[in-house]
């Protein structure tokens, strides 16, 4: 029985439109991104999915709670999954940034 993985990103948020070096700091989806996210749990119910392990950052969380809400799938966190910290880039911009 072969296995499908699928990786998605997840949706927008007030940093990722600011193009702010986000990291580790746990942002939330903005409208935007929630909206993503409901488009793509729209998709993905297509696909019969039937597990879907995220990062425990809000912004993943968030994305992978509405595909896991109309998938019907089981939903877990693994803190592998978290991004790096970028120590003082983040919340930063690529303008304000001291070279």
């Amino acid at each position: 029985m072969a296995r499908s993985f699928i990786f998605a990103r997840h949706g927008e948020t007030d940093w990722n439109k600011q193009k702010r070096f986000i990291g580790s700091e746990d942002i939330p989806l903005n409208k935007t991104g929630q909206a993503q996210a409901l488009r793509l749990s729209q998709e993905m119910a297509e696909l019969s999915v039937a597990n879907i392990v995220t990062s425990p950052l809000k912004r993943a969380w968030q994305t992978a709670e509405s595909i896991s809400d109309t998938c019907g799938c089981t939903l877990a966190t693994d803190k592998r999954l978290s991004e790096v910290d970028l120590g003082d880039l983040q919340g930063r911009s690529e303008p304000e940034l001291d070279f």
